[in-house]
């Protein structure tokens, strides 16, 4: 899967509308290189997301919290969660963006049940 470059196209909800992969394979991977001071929107998508930080300082913010992360830190974003990302330095980043079926086989399945639950991770893991 070839690194693409991401562009948001959001809608008056924040939902990020570009989809990521195809039917067939709903997955993406995004490489960016960012600016000092770079914002990206406030948004969100059902669809799960691998950020890792591959240079520089990244600022992940959640409605309800905050995460610092540096160059090698990787973070889970869950689906449907509203967040944000500054830099404060030049940054890139890598992602992966991915539809959450490819790992819970259906919508109702054990495993999608507690990965919607997952809030109880967040710490341990990056879970954001």
């Amino acid at each position: 899967m070839p690194l693409q470059e991401c562009g948001l196209n959001l809608n008056h909800e924040q939902l990020e509308l570009k989809p990521h992969g195809d039917l067939l394979f709903p997955c993406a991977g995004y490489a960016s290189d960012l600016t000092p001071v770079t914002t990206i929107p406030w948004h969100w998508h059902e669809d799960l997301e691998l950020v890792q930080v591959t240079a520089g300082q990244l600022t992940l913010s959640l409605p309800d919290s905050t995460l610092d992360l540096t160059a090698n830190d990787l973070v889970i974003i869950n689906s449907n969660v509203l967040h944000t990302l500054t830099t404060p330095t030049a940054a890139s980043l890598h992602s992966v963006v991915f539809s959450p079926l490819l790992i819970t086989g259906t919508r109702e399945s054990v495993f999608a049940k507690k990965i919607s639950q997952s809030a109880n991770l967040r710490q341990r893991f990056f879970l954001a």
